[in-house]
């Protein structure tokens, strides 16, 4: 399992990294990676936090309705583990991909913005429960 959990968390360092070189598709690749990973050790924690951040990501390039499916998996998995106040802030997300979702071009252009504006100021409350 330890290794499941290395490979992971290496999967994560390099959707991070491919996302800032602006390569999202590739990020995108390694979040789907990391959360095959994280269904397959049965790891539901890492699973909620890995549709957590891909649903971020895509709500950053204006995929409102991809990221809610992801951020509704996440919720219920984290709801489902006890975690409220994450449960809580990834509902907050929920509402913004879902008016991302139903919003016309510009609307999309300025939510995305304003997600993406956002990210590094609530990076630590996504780990807020453990």
């Amino acid at each position: 399992e330890g290794a499941l959990e290395d490979e992971r968390q290496a999967l994560l360092g390099a959707a991070e990294a491919r996302w800032q070189l602006g390569d999202k598709t590739a990020a995108l690749v390694c979040y789907d990676r990391a959360l095959g990973n994280a269904v397959d050790a049965g790891d539901k924690d890492g699973e909620a936090q890995v549709l957590l951040g891909k649903g971020f990501a895509l709500m950053s390039i204006g995929e409102g309705g991809r990221a809610v499916e992801s951020l509704e998996r996440s919720a219920a998995l984290a709801d489902s583990l006890g975690h409220t106040a994450q449960a809580r802030f990834i509902e907050n997300m929920l509402l913004q991909a879902r008016a991302m979702d139903t919003a016309g071009p510009r609307q999309k252009d300025a939510l995305g913005g304003e997600v993406a504006e956002r990210g590094a100021s609530n990076e630590s409350a996504r780990t807020a429960d453990g």
